[in-house]
C-alpha cells in the first residue's frame, strides 16, 4: 500500500471515529435535555434566607399561645413547585400547650377553655416533640419531622410517656399527628410496640394502628 492510500485510510477512519463521537455525544445531550425536562422540581442548592438559634410562637384565634417551634438552624428556599418543602428545620424543638384549671385537674383545649368561667387558667406544656430534622412551607404549618423523633407527653394523671419514632408527621396548629412506621411508647406502666399510629394532643390520645405488642410493667 502506498503512502498516499494510507494517509487516506488514515483520513477515513479519523473522520468516522468524529462522526461516530458525534452521534454519541448528540444521543447524550439530547437525554440530558429530555431528562432536564421531565426532572421534578428539586430543593434550589442554595437558601434565600438562613436564620440560626430561632424561636417561633403561633397563637390561636383567643390569642392564647398555642405553640412554640425552636430551632437551630431554618432555611428557606424557592421552589417551583408547591408541593415542594421549601423550609428545612434542623434541630427542631415544639412545645405544644393547652390549659389548666386552678386545681390542675385536667388539661384541656384552648378553644373550649377559654368558653369557660374559671377565674384561674394557667398555659401548661402538655407536649414535647423533637427530631433531628424538619421539612415544612413557608405557607402554612404543617411539617415532616425525621430522623430520632420524639415525642413527650404529660398526662391528666400527672404521669409522663415518651414516644419513639423516625418519621412524624405534625400539624401543630391542629394538635395531630401520625406516621406508618414503627414506634414505641413507654410509661409507668410499661412499653408498647407498634406501627403506624395517630396522636390527638388535645385529648392526650393515641390510636395504634396494627401490630401491637404490649409490654407492662409488674407494679
Amino acid at each position: 500500500m502506498t503512502n498516499s492510500k494510507k494517509l487516506i485510510l488514515a483520513t477515513l477512519l479519523v473522520i468516522f471515529a468524529a462522526l461516530v463521537l458525534w452521534v454519541i455525544s448528540s444521543r447524550d445531550l439530547q437525554q440530558r435535555f429530555n431528562n432536564l425536562l421531565n426532572e421534578k422540581p428539586v430543593i434550589a442548592s442554595y437558601p434565600i434566607s438562613y436564620i440560626t438559634n430561632t424561636q417561633t410562637q403561633q397563637y390561636d384565634q383567643q390569642g392564647l399561645l398555642s405553640y412554640t417551634l425552636n430551632a437551630k438552624i431554618i432555611r428557606q428556599f424557592e421552589v417551583d413547585d408547591i408541593s415542594t418543602p421549601d423550609l428545612i428545620i434542623n434541630q427542631p424543638y415544639l412545645t405544644i400547650y393547652g390549659l389548666r384549671t386552678d386545681n390542675g385537674a385536667e388539661a384541656i383545649d384552648n378553644t373550649h377553655a377559654s368558653k369557660k368561667q374559671s377565674t384561674a387558667r394557667a398555659l401548661i406544656a402538655t407536649s414535647t416533640v423533637s427530631a433531628d430534622v424538619a421539612e415544612g412551607f413557608e405557607s402554612n404549618d404543617k411539617l415532616t419531622l425525621k430522623g430520632n423523633v420524639v415525642v413527650m407527653q404529660t398526662l391528666k394523671n400527672g404521669e409522663s410517656s415518651e414516644l419513639k419514632t423516625s418519621v412524624l408527621y405534625l400539624e401543630p396548629t391542629r394538635r395531630y399527628a401520625q406516621t406508618d412506621k414503627p414506634v414505641i411508647i413507654t410509661g409507668a406502666r410499661g412499653t408498647i410496640n407498634a406501627t403506624g399510629m395517630r396522636i390527638f394532643f388535645d385529648e392526650q390520645r393515641i390510636e395504634l394502628l396494627s401490630t401491637v405488642v404490649s409490654l407492662y410493667s409488674s407494679r
